[in-house]
Formats: C-alpha cells, structure tokens, sequence
C-alpha cells in the first residue's frame, strides 16, 4: 500500500456519519476515477448513486484520516466483504475519489 492511502488518524465513525449526513446528495459527485477498479459489468451496479446511497445512509464501521489528507471510510457489505470509500471534501461538496471492495481481514488494525 502506499504510504500516502495509508490511515494516519483514526476519527470517530459516528461524527464522521453526521458530518456526511450535512451533505445532499447532490453534493455528492464522482468521476470516472470513482469507477476505475470496477469492470463494466459491475459499474452498472456500483455507480455514483450506490456511493451516495451508502455515504448518507450508513455509518461506517471505521473512518481515517490518510496521509494523503483525504478520507477512507469502510463500510460493513455482502459474501464477508467490506467497501472501502475514499473521499475528499472540496468547494462545500463530497468528491468520490474511488471505491472497491475488499476482504474483511484487509480491514486496518489502528
């Protein structure tokens, strides 16, 4: 991993849902960087509106601050899996930055 997506602070999952929770969704944007480590196949079902769904409506089990000054959020998903969201706040919006899944076990230790 590199050091800079590396989680240097970790914030309290809680307030970081209610900070989200200020946030239409369309304040809420992505970019086809967003989608880049999906297939076609599953970008017609982990589209930006999946993001927005998931970052409004559930609290994320962990919540970090990265090296990098952006935002990785881990969410609780399906077959044992989590998401990893990472975001950036910009200009009074929401920038998804990128979003994937991963195993449970790859969940950081903090």
């Amino acid at each position: 991993m590199i050091i800079g997506t590396m989680i240097k602070k970790k914030l309290d999952e809680e307030s970081f849902y209610q900070k989200l929770r200020n946030y239409t969704r369309d304040k809420i944007e992505c970019t086809p960087h967003s989608f880049f480590r999906f297939s076609e196949e599953q970008r017609k079902r982990f589209n930006c509106d999946f993001a927005r769904d998931i970052l409004l409506n559930r609290k994320p089990i962990l919540a970090g601050l990265q090296y990098n000054g952006n935002y990785a959020l881990f969410y609780d998903f399906e077959d044992n899996k989590l998401l990893r969201i990472m975001i950036i706040f910009i200009s009074g919006r929401i920038r998804v930055l990128t979003f994937y899944t991963i195993e449970k076990h790859q969940l950081p230790k903090l």
